[in-house]
């Protein structure tokens, strides 16, 4: 942010934050002022537990959670760090395109949510259940990672490769992976929804249709693709792959 120039305009490094800027009144702070409240705010809020039972608490905390995520991703600043070729630290870079597409996952959740809704609405009733069965032998489990980075890294290279200079220059060039593995050592993993929609439906029945389609919001990753191209009972039988 130090290298960044914003404008005299802060409606023009906001775009879409009209509502959260009247906020401040007549007196706008500067750039750097009015971005780090909405990091505070938008880390603050996130960080609470939301209570379900309360409904409205719920719906208010969360409509602001979107006002702010969208204030950011369409902010100025982010825009030009993401889209900046000339960007030589590559870390700063990744870091923000990773800021850049939570915060756009935050917004989809509202608009295609709220899409889905408008066009399901033609439709009623829809014939609809909840998948929710959990499947043995899938790697669905709690994993607890090695204390620190090091361990991690001898035990993948099964190598000694660790020196005084090596470690420093991986301590320099990544310095934030001890930090983030110290706060993320529980891993959860979880199959993706199109896997656990077959497996919950099974293989395809002589009876039935040969073919049931399933709509997904994205294409598959190449995980699931070589899953499911490697099963007998789905290889004459693929995923279709529709983009709401």
């Amino acid at each position: 942010m130090e290298a960044y120039h914003p404008g005299a305009n802060i409606t023009a490094e906001f775009p879409t934050a009209g509502a959260l800027l009247e906020e401040y009144g007549d007196a706008v702070p500067p750039f750097a002022t009015v971005w780090g409240d909405f990091v505070e705010e938008i880390t603050d809020k996130t960080a609470q537990a939301l209570n379900a039972g309360d409904v409205s608490a719920l719906a208010d905390t969360y409509a602001t959670i979107v006002l702010l995520a969208d204030a950011l991703a369409h902010s100025r600043f982010l825009k030009t760090v993401v889209g900046d070729l000339n960007v030589t630290k590559k870390n700063p870079k990744e870091r923000a395109e990773k800021l850049k597409r939570r915060l756009d996952k935050i917004c989809e959740y509202i608009r295609d949510v709220t899409h889905l809704i408008r066009k399901a609405k033609r439709l009623f009733p829809i014939p609809h259940r909840w998948v929710t069965d959990t499947f043995t032998g899938t790697g669905e489990c709690v994993f607890n990672l090695c204390d620190n980075v090091d361990d991690a890294l001898l035990r993948g290279l099964q190598l000694p490769l660790f020196t005084p200079a090596i470690t420093y220059k991986l301590n320099n060039q990544f310095s934030s992976t001890s930090s983030n593995w110290q706060t993320q050592q529980i891993v959860n993993p979880c199959i993706h929804s199109e896997l656990r929609i077959i497996l919950h439906l099974g293989p395809p029945s002589a009876i039935e249709r040969p073919v049931q389609p399933i709509g997904v919001s994205k294409r598959c990753c190449v995980c699931c693709t070589l899953w499911i191209e490697a099963q007998p009972h789905f290889s004459n039988a693929m995923v279709d792959e529709q983009v709401p």
